[in-house]
């Protein structure tokens, strides 16, 4: 899958927890439909970006995911899609997201910021 020139590996639940967390840039789960696809779920890294669809992963998953990344910061974004950010990142990454964000536009926003700060 390509969305703005990133290409998305994808993963499931195992692989998604074999990801060294700190590699682990943000993810992005989507519930709720509004964004691309209804129960998908992208991780960026500093490695690359990776998704799940909800086949993808049981339905403990997403309260696992945040046990998993413990005291990360979590926003909700646009009704039941969430954005989990890293702490090492989190005061510049939101600050760029609020400098490029239109309204409802802020996933493919989070995307750019990726594609413009950390990919190699």
């Amino acid at each position: 899958m390509i969305v703005r020139n990133i290409n998305f590996h994808k993963i499931n639940e195992t692989s998604f927890l074999k990801i060294n967390r700190s590699k682990i840039l943000f993810v992005i789960i989507s519930q709720s439909g509004i964004m691309e696809s209804f129960g998908r779920i992208y991780v960026f890294t500093s490695n690359g970006a990776f998704f799940m669809n909800k086949s993808d992963y049981g339905d403990d998953f997403i309260n696992n995911t945040l046990i998993y990344l413990g005291n990360w910061n979590l926003i909700n974004v646009y009704f039941c899609d969430f954005l989990i950010i890293n702490p090492k990142i989190y005061d510049s990454f939101v600050s760029e997201l609020c400098k490029r964000n239109i309204n409802d536009f802020w996933f493919q926003t989070a995307m750019e910021i990726y594609k413009d700060k950390y990919c190699k």
